[in-house]
Order: structure tokens, then sequence, then C-alpha cells
């Protein structure tokens, strides 16, 4: 998410007995309420990505993945010392690194 802006009516602030620190995890939790009620929507395309490789490879492969915003949703055991890496990630990192 990008350019969010919260506004607070209605709360108290004293200078003496106000840290940082102790209001920090109601306020997370506060936010990520209020991103559920708002239902946010994804304005990029994702892919779903499913890549076949040697078992020896996976850990190349989620990272790259990793590396470029995306998502691991699992692996899977393919076929005799194969490996199957199943993700999600955003289109243009995608397509900007895998072309043919």
């Amino acid at each position: 998410m990008v350019d969010v802006r919260v506004i607070v009516y209605d709360g108290k602030h004293h200078s003496v007995d106000t840290r940082k620190l102790p209001s920090s995890p109601p306020a997370a939790r506060l936010f990520m309420a209020a991103i559920r009620e708002a239902r946010p929507i994804v304005l990029e395309p994702i892919v779903h990505v499913e890549n076949h490789r040697a078992r020896c490879g996976d850990g190349d492969i989620t990272g790259d993945l990793s590396a470029k915003r995306g998502l691991v949703s699992g692996t899977a055991n393919g076929t005799v010392g194969t490996m199957i890496v199943r993700g999600r990630c955003r289109c243009r990192s995608w397509r900007a690194t895998n072309r043919a």
C-alpha cells in the first residue's frame, strides 16, 4: 500500500506519560482491522507461477521469487529428483526478467 493517510479523532496525547513504544502494537492492530474492513483491491495483475526444477535448485527459485516481491505458496515433490515450486508474483516483475 502506498499513500496511506490516517486521521485520529478524539485521541488524547499527554507529553509526560505518552511514549511511542507502548502505543505501537495497539496502533498496528487498529490499522490492520481498518484495512480488513476497507477491503482494498490489488491494482496490478498477479501471475500464478509453477516451476518444475531439479531438487537441488529449489532454493534458488524461491529466493528469486522472493526477490521479485513474490510469495511462495507451496512446494511439492514432482517426478523422481524434481521439485515443484508454486507462488504468485507481480506481472510486471515477472515479465521484466523472464522473456523468451
